[in-house]
């Protein structure tokens, strides 16, 4: 409490509020960072996070908030920090810490962030913090009395990652973990390092969106239950201790639409791990079943030939071209080098060619080097284009871009009812996708990243069929729904025709 300017009555009166608020974090919380016109509620969840924050009880020095999306489990870690920084300390220490998350950015517009906005709600808070880009600190102190942001780099190996939460000692240590769902166990096996027998207040905090089942929050819930107190905090809307920052029909809709089994729904709306590994699309067995497929002709010629072209120029990447029509996917094709002519003229000869050909719709990622000139031969060439730009605007507001919502349609249509070509290049790299989740949103890793796990391959040929389920199957002659957001894209009419009744009965889920 250094810095202040209190008289002799109003210092002994703080520190019968700070005797107080060590043991009542939810009164600080209240107190500190309810602001004129807007008292700050507290929800079942936080109440019971800072009794465990106070506790003494052995199982409380460590607290996995498991949490649904949007459920202020990052806001809640951000007000027990100011808490401790504001509470404990003596003349001999200060309080220290350190806060870490699945890689830097996420730590700064996440975590930091509602350092900031609660900070700034707090006049005391205000006067004895400073934040800045690498930490919180305790002014006239700030070399001992701290909350220090910490990462480590992508791909690291587990000691690299283990140490981003070394070197803190002394009796008043505070190590928060935010997206534990996201992070390696072995930054939870470092945090020991700093319980010692001169701890007066030690505690780790880990909260997360129950996402991957190979990540520290999961092996504190399955395997680690014994030492940690563990809070659930769901949306779900038949728990009475639900957070009500999860709006009730939004809950409601999503388990009526999805159900209550399905992944997404487990994971952001109940709170839940889900029930198989999340964050892998397909497996080799996804794979093996769909190569055995067989379709005859009628089961796919009602349906829209596609072609996907994936445009690459420089370095070892190829330009892909890949057909599908329907519940068939052809082996790929590809070129390495091509200017965007020569892209044109081979979707064009494929355009032309009996049995191959012609194509409904052809479908080009726009983000290559050399796509806007090979889209404007393919037209200037009659055929009818489709720009796909991988980072935009999904038609599904479950992901985060177009690239996301591809790869999680073509996964679901090898699981459930694809024809997998016998191409074990197409497949390796179909096998290497894996997802996260950003701002409550699947999305997938940059192609970089795919492109390392790959050795170096970039995922060309699986990019080409995944082109082709930019946009929803439809009938040939039927662009597609007339109400879909991509129905009026250059090159498609903007019509339904009544196609649909000379489909397989299944089609009709394309109305």
């Amino acid at each position: 409490m250094t810095g202040l300017d209190l008289s002799p009555d109003q210092a002994v009166t703080m520190q019968d509020h700070v005797r107080r608020w060590q043991k009542r974090p939810d009164q600080f919380a209240v107190e500190q960072f309810s602001v004129p016109g807007e008292d700050l509620i507290l929800d079942p969840a936080q109440i019971e996070t800072f009794a465990a924050v106070a506790s003494t009880d052995p199982r409380d020095q460590r607290i996995a908030l498991q949490a649904a999306a949007g459920t202020a489990k990052t806001a809640t870690m951000a007000m027990t920090t100011l808490w401790f920084m504001v509470v404990w300390g003596n003349a001999n220490w200060q309080p220290c810490g350190a806060a870490v998350s699945k890689n830097e950015e996420n730590l700064h517009d996440n975590y930091v962030k509602e350092l900031a906005l609660w900070r700034a709600r707090s006049p005391l808070c205000m006067h004895l913090l400073d934040l800045n880009t690498k930490r919180l600190a305790l002014k006239g102190h700030e070399d001992k009395g701290f909350m220090s942001f910490r990462s480590f780099p992508r791909g690291a190996d587990e000691a690299t990652i283990g140490d981003a939460l070394s070197g803190l000692h002394g009796p008043f240590v505070l190590q928060v973990i935010d997206e534990g769902g996201n992070i390696p166990p072995a930054i939870g096996r470092k945090t020991e390092q700093a319980r010692t027998s001169d701890s007066i207040f030690c505690k780790t905090m880990v909260g997360g969106n129950p996402e991957s089942n190979e990540a520290l929050l999961h092996e504190v819930v399955t395997n680690l239950p014994h030492l940690w107190r563990i809070i659930v905090v769901t949306g779900d809307p038949d728990d009475p201790k639900r957070s009500p920052r999860v709006p009730m029909q939004k809950a409601r809709d999503a388990i009526a639409t999805y159900g209550r089994e399905n992944a997404w729904v487990r994971i952001f709306i109940l709170g839940l791990f889900p029930l198989t590994a999340l964050n892998k699309f397909l497996g080799p067995d996804d794979i093996q079943r769909a190569m055995r497929r067989n379709y005859s002709a009628q089961d796919y010629q009602w349906s829209q030939n596609r072609l996907g072209v994936d445009p690459a120029r420089f370095g070892d990447d190829r330009t892909s071209f890949v057909r599908r029509q329907g519940v068939v996917m052809w082996k790929s094709q590809h070129m390495r080098g091509a200017t965007s002519s020569q892209i044109a003229a081979r979707a064009a000869v494929m355009h032309a060619t009996p049995g191959f050909g012609p194509f409904d719709l052809v479908l080009v990622d726009a983000g290559g080097p050399n796509s806007g000139g090979a889209i404007d031969q393919m037209r200037a060439a009659g055929l009818t284009v489709i720009e796909v730009h991988s980072s935009g605007k999904p038609p599904d507001d479950r992901f985060y871009n177009n690239r996301s919502y591809m790869e999680w349609q073509a996964a679901e249509w090898v699981k459930t009812r694809g024809q997998f070509p016998d191409d074990p290049a197409m497949a390796r790299e179909a096998l290497a996708g894996s997802y996260d989740y950003k701002s409550g949103k699947l999305i997938m890793p940059e192609k970089a990243d795919v492109k390392s796990l790959l050795q170096g391959d970039s995922p060309d040929l699986w990019d080409g069929g995944k082109l082709t389920f930019a946009v929803p199957d439809a009938p040939k002659g039927v662009a597609m729904h007339p109400d879909h957001p991509m129905a009026r894209v250059q090159g498609l009419q903007d019509v339904h025709q009544g196609v649909m009744d000379t489909a397989p009965p299944w089609a009709d889920l394309l109305r």
